[in-house]
């Protein structure tokens, strides 16, 4: 309702007071970016106001009518599509722009002296761990985009699992089973009853989309976020930046494709748009994921646990020198696979759009 969207919008205001206060406090050199009161708040701060973002478009009206094309799964992929482009213009920023910001355009035509970690992997294990103020801010909003994604799954399970729709429902089939077996009537009290509580009773719309429900994302949405903690805390700042703004490039056409498909377009638009999405998705999500798992495994240096452990060259670190190297490679060796899992889900996709869905008009015309 307007009263909880107002209390996340008041909570993300005085956590970016907080934040204020805490970090960048004037005639205060106690009271600085660099400590770690001042990055839990700020992770805090882009959680709830995450959150508030997410509450505000889920309460802007759409149209129930199947010609308006304002509808709940335009609103969602609207929504998700903004939020793409604006730390894919963030990150780009942090990460190509700014490291080259000053050089003269001419040298910059060749990469061997760029100074981004894009174009040289291997600049990731050299200082410094965070180039920027701005950077860390860039990714200490990421991880706290990738919490609040999870905590709203955790939520909506939470609620799946307490609807009195489907406390309704099993109680209803309890007793078809007594009279001994369901019927056509039954089946459709079941269907009447669970559509009237989930639109009167459920906090959430009812046509949130089916994906943020399914196994898939939820483990792939948890993988990415314990990717990003764990990169956080062991000092992978810049190769974990690179997976972040690789995700956000390939998303920005997927959720493109999407909203067409909802819109209904032309297919003369969809299918440009889909191959245009395939192949930003095998560049970015397989292709150059493949370079962050190589960097990681050929060039990574223990960054966090250097007090304790015997540093290392560049290149030459062995597996016992940089000890959270493993289960880190293990997080990004399930990011990958999955990858490879949502590009056959959307090949499928769009073979059953294009050819399947053809060929039921054909038949109905027919």
């Amino acid at each position: 309702n307007k009263g909880h969207i107002f209390w996340h919008l008041g909570a993300s205001y005085s956590l970016f007071v907080w934040w204020r206060l805490l970090c960048l406090k004037p005639l205060d050199l106690n009271l600085t970016f660099d400590n770690n009161a001042c990055y839990v708040s700020t992770l805090i701060l882009f959680v709830a106001f995450k959150n508030a973002y997410r509450r505000i478009f889920m309460c802007v009206p759409s149209s129930t009518s199947p010609l308006a094309w304002w509808n709940s799964k335009v609103k969602q992929r609207v929504f998700i599509l903004l939020e793409h482009i604006v730390f894919s213009v963030w990150g780009y920023y942090v990460v190509i722009w700014l490291p080259d910001a000053g050089k003269d355009p001419s040298e910059l035509k060749s990469n061997s002296s760029s100074s981004s970690w894009l174009r040289h992997s291997v600049l990731c294990w050299l200082p410094p761990i965070a180039p920027s103020d701005l950077f860390h801010l860039y990714y200490l909003a990421k991880v706290g985009t990738h919490l609040e994604d999870i905590m709203f799954m955790f939520t909506l399970f939470v609620l799946d699992r307490k609807s009195p729709a489907k406390e309704v429902n099993n109680d209803l089939q309890g007793a078809d089973e007594e009279k001994g077996g369901t019927d056509t009537q039954s089946d459709t009290r079941l269907v009447t009853v669970s559509q009237q509580q989930n639109t009167s009773s459920s906090p959430l719309p009812p046509e949130v989309e089916p994906s943020y429900r399914s196994k898939e994302m939820v483990m792939h949405h948890s993988v990415t976020a314990a990717l990003c903690l764990s990169s956080y805390f062991s000092g992978y700042l810049k190769i974990g930046s690179l997976v972040m703004l690789l995700h956000d490039l390939s998303d920005i056409p997927l959720a493109m494709v999407m909203i067409f498909v909802n819109l209904k377009l032309s297919y003369f638009i969809q299918v440009p748009a889909f191959a245009i999405t395939v192949i930003a998705w095998i560049y970015w999500r397989l292709w150059f994921f493949l370079t962050v798992i190589w960097s990681v495994i050929y060039e990574s240096k223990s960054l966090y646990f250097s007090l304790t452990v015997p540093s290392c060259p560049v290149r030459h670190c062995t597996w016992a020198e940089a000890p959270e190297r493993l289960p880190f490679l293990l997080l990004l060796g399930s990011l990958w696979l999955l990858h490879w899992y949502w590009l056959q889900q959307m090949l499928n996709k769009c073979i059953q759009e294009l050819f399947f869905s053809k060929k039921k008009k054909t038949d109905g015309v027919m």
